[in-house]
C-alpha cells in the first residue's frame, strides 16, 4: 500500500512541476503534537506524533490548485509506533472576494498487525474581509480497513492582526458511521491556532489545539501541536489571499490525533 502511497504523491508532484515556477505560495514545515485520548472506562492513551510537510501553489491558467504531502510518526505511550503517509491535492477558483474549490486527500496509516487506507474528497469555500478571512469544508472520508465512514462540516475563521501573525478558529460537526448496528455516532470539534513569520525571514513558527469529540462512543481528544515553517512567496497574508490557504483535508483520525 506504500506503493499506491508514493504513486499518488509522484502524480501530484508531476501535475506539480510544469507550474511550480508560478507557484504563489508554498511551504515546508516539521511539526509535533501530543495527543491526549480518552477512550472512556478509565482507558487513557498519550500519543506524540512528529511530521513533516511540503505544500505549493501554483496556477494552471485561470484555475487554480494546491497539492501537499506529508509523513507523521505516531508513537503511543503503550503500543508499537505507527507510520501516516499522506498526499491530497485542491482545484480552485477565486478572486478578491471568494474562493471555491474541491480537493481529495489518501492516508495510509502503517501500524504492527493494523494498517488503515483513508480517502477522503471535500468541498471547500473561503470568503475574504479586509483582514479576516472565513471558510468552510463539506467533507467525506472512508476508512475502509476501520470500517469507519464520517460527513463533517467545519467553519473556521483566520484575522491577521499583522501581515505576518494570524490568529484562527475552527468548530465543527460530524456524522460517523462506524459499521454494523448502532446507528451514527455524533462527533463534535473545535480549535484554535496562531503562527507568526519572524521579521526578515522566511521561517514562521505556529501552534494549536484541538478538542475532539464522539459522544456515543465516550471519545474525547486533546491535541496540541507546536512547529516550524519554511515559507516562499512572500508574507502570511499574501499566502491567505494568492497562495497556499487551504487546510489539509482528514477525518476524524487525523483529528483525535493531532495530525
Amino acid at each position: 500500500m506504500r506503493n499506491l502511497f508514493l504513486g499518488a504523491a509522484a502524480a501530484l508532484l508531476a501535475c506539480a512541476v510544469p507550474g511550480l515556477a508560478s507557484a504563489h505560495t508554498g511551504y515546508a514545515d516539521v511539526a509535533y503534537s501530543h495527543s491526549s485520548v480518552d477512550f472512556g472506562a478509565g482507558d487513557n492513551e498519550d500519543i506524540n506524533v512528529g511530521a513533516v510537510n511540503g505544500v505549493a501553489a501554483f496556477d494552471l491558467g485561470g484555475v487554480g490548485a494546491q497539492v501537499g504531502v506529508g509523513y507523521a510518526n505516531l508513537n503511543p505511550d503503550d503500543g508499537d509506533n505507527a507510520d501516516d503517509w499522506h498526499a491530497e491535492g485542491h482545484l480552485y477558483t477565486r478572486n478578491d472576494q471568494w474562493q471555491l474549490g474541491a480537493g481529495a486527500a489518501y492516508s495510509h496509516v502503517d501500524g504492527t498487525g493494523a494498517n488503515t487506507d483513508e480517502w477522503t474528497v471535500g468541498a471547500e469555500a473561503l470568503f475574504f474581509a479586509a483582514r479576516t478571512t472565513w471558510g468552510a469544508t463539506l467533507s467525506y472520508s472512508d476508512a475502509d480497513d476501520a470500517d469507519l465512514k464520517e460527513t463533517a462540516l467545519t467553519g473556521d475563521v483566520r484575522h491577521f492582526v499583522t501581515d505576518n501573525f494570524s490568529l484562527g478558529a475552527n468548530v465543527g460537526y460530524g456524522s460517523i458511521d462506524v459499521g454494523g448496528p448502532g446507528g451514527n455516532d455524533d462527533e463534535w470539534h473545535a480549535g484554535v491556532g496562531a503562527e507568526y513569520q519572524l521579521a526578515g525571514s522566511p521561517i514562521s513558527v505556529f501552534g494549536g489545539y484541538e478538542h475532539t469529540d464522539i459522544s456515543d462512543a465516550d471519545v474525547k481528544s486533546d491535541a496540541f501541536t507546536i512547529g516550524a515553517r519554511w515559507n516562499f512567496g512572500g508574507s502570511l497574508f499574501d499566502r491567505d489571499r494568492s497562495g497556499a490557504n487551504l487546510h489539509p483535508l482528514g477525518g476524524v483520525e487525523e483529528r483525535v490525533f493531532g495530525l
